[in-house]
């Protein structure tokens, strides 16, 4: 979301990802896929359908638990739609085609 929306609002994602990567925000994730992600490597290192089970059973959990997870079903609807429009074997890098500028309106 934040490249998309960096790009969109005319930054250049190289500039965001030197930013974020010395900053609070800095995560090992981040630092490997945005790369990825501008690269357009959608490659299945780990696929949407993985992330796709991965959630079913957390939130399957947090459910029996009572647990409130607004942030996982938020991931999870992204991922189904990621999953929708270009199919489960895509690399989860692959769900930056959903914000990338000119695939607006997709989210």
């Amino acid at each position: 979301e934040a490249l998309g929306m960096a790009m969109r609002a005319g930054a250049d994602p190289q500039v965001l990802q030197d930013i974020v990567n010395v900053s609070a925000g800095a995560s090992r994730m981040f630092t490997d896929r945005a790369p990825r992600m501008l690269g357009a490597d959608f490659a299945p290192n780990a696929t949407v359908g993985i992330f796709l089970k991965d959630l079913a059973i957390a939130l399957d959990m947090a459910r029996r638990h009572g647990a409130h997870t607004p942030v996982a079903l938020a991931v999870r609807d992204v991922f189904r739609r990621a999953a929708e429009a270009y199919g489960s074997d895509l690399g989860d890098t692959g769900i930056f085609q959903l914000y990338r500028p000119e695939e607006s309106g997709r989210v």
